[in-house]
């Protein structure tokens, strides 16, 4: 119920929508936390986690392959840097400052996701951006 709540951010119509939907998959089995996290959409934890240790690693190559699997696994790129946005807001070795240049280039990242750019350069656009506050903290 927690996660239910929490990812459609209080609004009961969603989490009936959820719920119905999940039902509607599953029937008579029950429904599971990970059915309706991935009804949701919501990226598994593992998966970003990796893609915040690659922006930690300063390595291009690492940021590269994180990108490439996220990609491939067909992963939406606007799920993920709402999910990264919460993340980075509590990580406490990046500065205000840093967090605000970081917010700023989500934002961004977001107007060319809706105006219809490309997922994979976006998501690296953020990865890099990430890198280099990381690196500078």
């Amino acid at each position: 119920m927690t996660s239910l709540v929490t990812c459609s951010e209080g609004d009961l119509r969603k989490s009936v929508t959820y719920l119905q939907t999940a039902y509607s998959l599953k029937g008579e089995e029950g429904i599971t936390r990970d059915d309706v996290l991935e009804i949701i959409g919501v990226i598994p934890e593992d998966v970003l986690k990796q893609f915040i240790q690659g922006c930690a690693s300063n390595s291009y190559d690492k940021i590269q392959a994180v990108v490439n699997d996220i990609i491939a696994e067909g992963h939406a790129a606007s799920r993920i840097i709402q999910q990264v946005f919460d993340e980075i807001v509590i990580i406490p070795s990046l500065g205000d400052d840093q967090k605000c240049v970081v917010a700023e280039k989500i934002a961004v990242i977001d107007k060319c996701l809706n105006d219809g750019a490309n997922e994979y350069l976006q998501l690296m656009a953020l990865a890099t951006t990430l890198q280099q506050q990381m690196a500078s903290s």
